[in-house]
């Protein structure tokens, strides 16, 4: 939070490391900072939201805005490989098949 200007919003779309969030509630309340989750899978969310939020996504990405760790790249014949990596704890970002 302390890299955010006031009135910022952080989007999580991750839990990898299974860690809580360490926000303090000065940053909230003080800052007027915005936290809130994001999970593209959520049943019952209409396609065209999901479609957006997606788009957010893509958008930021194309930016360079976007940070998205990758810890692995496999090719799809290393899909065993990929697996067992994707099941190590404490992993330093996402597994990425390629093909």
């Amino acid at each position: 939070f302390s890299v955010m200007v006031d009135g910022s919003e952080l989007v999580n779309f991750g839990a990898m490391t299974g860690r809580p969030l360490r926000i303090t509630p000065g940053s909230l309340l003080f800052r007027q900072m915005k936290v809130r989750g994001f999970w593209g899978m959520k049943p019952n969310l209409p396609a065209a939201d999901i479609g957006r939020m997606l788009g957010e996504l893509v958008t930021l990405a194309a930016k360079g805005e976007l940070d998205l760790p990758v810890d692995g790249v496999f090719d799809l014949e290393q899909i065993a490989e990929a697996v067992k990596a994707s099941d190590e704890p404490g992993r330093k970002g996402k597994v990425v098949l390629r093909g």
